[in-house]
């Protein structure tokens, strides 16, 4: 068991969320907490189009869930096909 998280959800079109995090402690609160929000990052992927969306509601669901804020970091980015690039999405100040 761990809290480690990676994953690659298909958007609209050609595009790709990509997706990695990591939860703080071991064993299964970790592992159940990326669970938690490996299932929220697809639930999101499927009705909101927008990366930045994405994940601004996941961090919003998880700060109203969990006041130990027990995610020590996560990052997303998205990749498309045809061009080959990969984009990081970075937090706005």
């Amino acid at each position: 068991m761990a809290g480690d998280l990676y994953d690659c959800i298909p958007l609209a079109g050609d595009r790709y969320l990509l997706c990695v995090g990591d939860g703080s402690g071991k064993g299964m609160p970790a592992a159940l907490l990326m669970s938690t929000c490996l299932s929220l990052l697809r639930a999101y992927a499927e009705v909101l189009d927008s990366p930045s969306a994405i994940m601004r509601r996941l961090n919003r669901r998880l700060c109203h869930n969990n006041p130990t804020l027990r995610v020590h970091h996560a990052g997303s980015g998205r990749a498309r096909q045809p061009q080959r690039r990969i984009e990081l999405l970075q937090r706005r100040p």
